[in-house]
Parts: structure tokens; C-alpha cells; sequence
């Protein structure tokens, strides 16, 4: 229970991270969403193969958001830097 529970998290968790990595211009910023991003990414592989050579159900995973550029998003609708870092 708590891997499924862990899975559906992380799987949450990167949508986020995608959001901070796709609204962003700081290159520290972006550079920590990046490492967060790989290591929630590495996690969801390795326990998704894991459960499903056991024969669990995987739970159901928020897409993928898809790139955009920064300067693309109004300013209204566009998180800050100091936004994204207390989600």
C-alpha cells in the first residue's frame, strides 16, 4: 500500500515540478526543478516496473505538461519564482 501511495505522489509531485520548470526563468531555479525532476522521474520508473512485475495495479498519473517558453506566459497568469518556491 504505502509504494502505490509513494507512486501516486511522486507522479503528482512532477506535474508540479513541470510547471516550475516550464514558468521560470532562473537558472538556479530551474537547474533544482531540473535535479527534482530527474530523481521523481528515476522513482516512477524504477517503482512502476517493480509493481507491475508483482502484479499490482499502477494508480492513474497526471499527464505530462508540455513545454512552453517563459516569456510566452502573461504576467497575470504566470507563477512567480518566489510562488514556486513555497508550493
Amino acid at each position: 500500500m504505502a509504494c502505490w501511495t509513494y507512486l501516486s505522489f511522486v507522479s503528482s509531485i512532477i506535474t508540479y515540478i513541470e510547471v516550475g520548470l516550464h514558468t521560470t526563468t532562473d537558472f538556479e531555479l530551474k537547474k533544482g526543478f531540473q535535479d527534482g525532476h530527474n530523481l521523481a522521474t528515476s522513482h516512477t520508473k524504477e517503482l512502476s516496473e517493480f509493481m507491475t512485475q508483482e502484479g499490482v495495479a499502477l494508480p492513474q498519473t497526471p499527464q505530462t505538461k508540455p513545454k512552453s517558453n517563459p516569456e510566452d506566459i502573461p504576467l497575470g497568469a504566470k507563477l512567480t519564482d518566489s510562488n514556486l518556491l513555497t508550493q
